[in-house]
């Protein structure tokens, strides 16, 4: 996992390996990141957030606590995460609305939920 400065992370967060987390981006306790995830500079989370693997979080994204946001899902900057996002969603606005979607495949889907303890 690579980190840039100004990047917090709270207590008890587990982060999966080759994520990368950009500079000046608060990550909260108990969150849940999965592998390769990016999240990009200015990025904001409450608590027992989870981001799937393969995800991607675009600059100044703010996302509410106990959210899930689904491997492979595609968060638009300025966007405002307040409910759960699908796998594979691509989510844009705030609050955010689904755009598009992309396929993502089984095993990814299957991977996270091992992670995440389902």
């Amino acid at each position: 996992m690579l980190f840039r400065s100004g990047t917090v992370v709270f207590n008890n967060t587990i982060i999966g390996p080759l994520s990368i987390i950009v500079a000046n981006t608060i990550i909260g306790a108990r969150n849940i990141i999965g592998k390769c995830a990016i999240i990009t500079s200015l990025v904001a989370t409450t608590t027992d957030v989870k981001i799937g693997s393969f995800a991607f979080i675009g600059t100044h994204a703010s996302i509410a606590e106990y959210v899930e946001i689904g491997p492979g899902a595609m968060i638009g900057m300025g966007s405002l995460i307040n409910r759960d996002v699908p796998p594979g969603a691509v989510v844009f606005g705030s609050p955010f609305k689904i755009i598009d979607k992309v396929d993502v495949p089984g095993e990814i889907i299957e991977n996270w939920n091992k992670m995440k303890g389902k």
